[in-house]
């Protein structure tokens, strides 16, 4: 019971984290500061 509960919110992380890489806004925010980073230096 408890693994079948660790599972189904594993499952849905990971389709969160699949459903925000096909969108872009999973990845957007990042990318912007490690360029505005690398720009500083």
């Amino acid at each position: 019971m408890i693994g079948n509960t660790i599972f189904g919110i594993g499952a849905l992380a990971l389709g969160w984290f699949i459903l925000g890489l096909k969108t872009g806004w999973s990845i957007k925010d990042g990318t912007n500061e490690i360029n505005q980073s690398i720009e500083k230096n």
